[in-house]
């Protein structure tokens, strides 16, 4: 997995060739931004061919479509339309299954935040004794690891019909759920790591990649099926809530919106000299986590009621 090699390669950069994060993470910088240009000339070969279809029945007595007509439609095709930018607002407000599917979108995007600034910025620094966050690539290519293995495995269960071991779509969103509830109990229960060891780092983030395996996976999976004629609105759903709590949730932990005036349980000094509330962030994580897993089965039953699906599965 690409991801993997690249979060290993920081570990090994930092360790043999002492290089800083700042250099890596301009490097990698440039390695995302390269992607979204050449992202923006690729057309949407969906909408060219319906379109195309469209413009072929009008001009049939003409003789077909001219070049300037084929070259605006390939323009057209490459554009985004505008009704993208709103397609999920529109989906929010039609259908009610969205707000309930939203918690976990908002978990997903604050429990990213939190394990970003927290976790790898911080705690591990804490826990190995690592000013230089040298081993933070190394942790997060365990996340990596396990979504990717994670995944294979849920959609073996998923597609197992009739055995004794299949797991439904709901079932797997629920154990990702319930990954990043465990995870913020455990930092309530030991909030600044000082009681960590490796092994306890090697749980929060292998239970990381359970969640994410779950989020980047079946999630998607779920909208899919819920909304099969308005997925550019579920998807943009999905971006929208996890996008704004993985905002909020960097707010909290960077900034100085959560400062404390001095070091204590739930208190904790950064690297920079910086004091932050980190209950706040736990407390937000572990409602939401509470909140999200009802919700999402309140939209399975109306997703069921809609296709009078009986109780076995999306």
């Amino acid at each position: 997995d690409f991801e993997v090699i690249l979060r290993l390669l920081s570990t090994f950069l930092i360790e043999t060739a002492g290089w800083t994060w700042k250099v890596i993470f301009g490097l990698y910088s440039l390695q995302s931004i390269l992607p979204v240009i050449f992202m923006m000339n690729v057309m949407d070969v969906e909408r060219y061919q319906q379109q195309k279809g469209q413009l072929n029945n009008s001009l049939v007595e003409d003789g077909g479509i001219d070049d300037d007509s084929q070259n605006g439609l390939e323009g057209e095709a490459r554009a985004l339309p505008s009704h993208k930018a709103t397609a999920a607002l529109d989906l929010l407000r039609k259908d009610p299954k969205t707000k309930y599917l939203s918690p976990i979108n908002i978990l997903f995007g604050l429990s990213t935040a939190f394990g970003s600034s927290v976790l790898n910025g911080e705690v591990i620094q804490k826990v190995l004794v690592d000013p230089n966050s040298t081993f933070v690539g190394f942790y997060t290519a365990i996340t990596s690891t396990v979504a990717a293995v994670a995944s294979l495995v849920f959609g073996r269960l998923q597609s197992s019909h009739g055995t004794w071991f299949h797991c439904g779509k709901e079932q797997v969103l629920t154990m990702g759920a319930l990954s990043y509830l465990i995870i913020s109990l455990q930092f309530l229960i030991f909030p600044d790591g000082s009681d960590w060891n490796r092994l306890t780092l090697l749980s929060v983030y292998t239970l990381l990649g359970v969640g994410r395996a779950t989020y980047e996976g079946t999630l998607r999976a779920v909208f899919a099926d819920f909304f099969p004629r308005e997925k550019e609105g579920a998807f943009a759903n999905i971006i929208l809530f996890s996008g704004t709590a993985s905002t909020t949730g960097y707010v909290l932990s960077v900034t100085g919106a959560l400062e404390c005036h001095e070091v204590g349980k739930y208190c904790m000094e950064y690297s920079d000299g910086s004091i932050h509330n980190v209950l706040v962030m736990e407390l937000v994580i572990l409602v939401t986590a509470i909140v999200a897993i009802p919700s999402f089965w309140r939209a399975v039953w109306m997703f069921r009621e809609e296709r009078n699906i009986p109780n076995g599965g999306v």
